[in-house]
């Protein structure tokens, strides 16, 4: 499977030493024949920001390719967040209505982040180590849900990286090909709708996997760059991917949405 790079930098800010390190990447990939890409964060008063479509970019190439994102930073910056949904204000907005990036990439990606003052000269093979291993046991592993997507707390996502944590989850959502999510959602398994071959840390999913997810009453579901009111059902998989048509779900349209671009 190919390897890639992505690399976020703070495009308000200019420094020497941020960009001798991101040379110092960028010569890596180069030697090593991986992938390159880079994308920009922003600052908004005191929150580092990568725009949801950026962030789905990423996440989508996480299911298709191993994948090492490094949030590049000057020391003492916190980390970037993204809008868990496109309508949200950022100027306003509360701690609920946003993930981490490290939050994303847990379970699908290698992640680290970088201050451009130190000696990061060891990421490339720690991100080798993380391609050689295999971090999810196949289609009933709860690493497979798009977990930004999914309605569950957001600690259980710290929990999923062992054995007991996977189990309690399991026990509370339920199992592999059946589960309940916090807006009370049915994600059940489906038959194939597309040729689309993904992969979770290593382990390729089942051709065409996603799960339909069945609401009882109508019922908001977003991602990063779109909005859903499910009516009945959508198709959703585990690159968070979200399909749907009326009468069965209807899309909703932010024109004016203040996710930065």
């Amino acid at each position: 499977m190919n390897l890639e790079v992505w690399l976020l930098v703070p495009s308000e800010t200019q420094s020497e030493h941020r960009d001798r390190v991101r040379s110092g990447i960028r010569k890596i990939c180069q030697e090593r024949e991986w992938a390159f890409a880079q994308r920009p964060t922003i600052r908004l008063g005191k929150l580092t920001l990568l725009s949801g479509e950026y962030a789905h970019q990423i996440y989508q190439r996480m299911h298709r390719a191993r994948v090492a994102v490094l949030s590049l930073q000057k020391p003492g910056a916190g980390g970037p967040l993204v809008a868990l949904r496109p309508s949200a204000n950022l100027r306003s907005a509360r701690r609920e209505d946003l993930v981490s990036v490290r939050h994303l990439c847990r379970h699908k990606a290698f992640f680290l982040r970088m201050r451009w003052d130190r000696d990061v000269a060891g990421w490339a093979s720690s991100f080798l180590s993380w391609t050689n291993r295999v971090a999810c046991l196949g289609q009933n592993d709860a690493r497979c849900l798009p977990l930004h997507v999914f309605s569950a707390d957001p600690t259980w996502s710290k929990r999923l990286v062992a054995t007991a944590g996977r189990d309690a989850f399991d026990n509370k959502y339920g199992h592999g090909g059946h589960r309940i999510d916090e807006q009370n959602l049915s994600w059940q398994v489906g038959p194939d709708h597309a040729q689309v071959v993904l992969n979770v840390a290593g382990m390729e999913l089942p051709r065409g996997f996603h799960w339909d997810v069945n609401a009882s009453r109508h019922t908001a579901v977003c991602s990063p760059i779109e909005e859903w009111v499910i009516k009945k059902y959508v198709n959703i998989w585990p690159d968070a991917t979200i399909r749907g048509r009326e009468p069965n779900a209807k899309q909703r349209d932010f024109p004016n949405a203040k996710n930065p671009r």
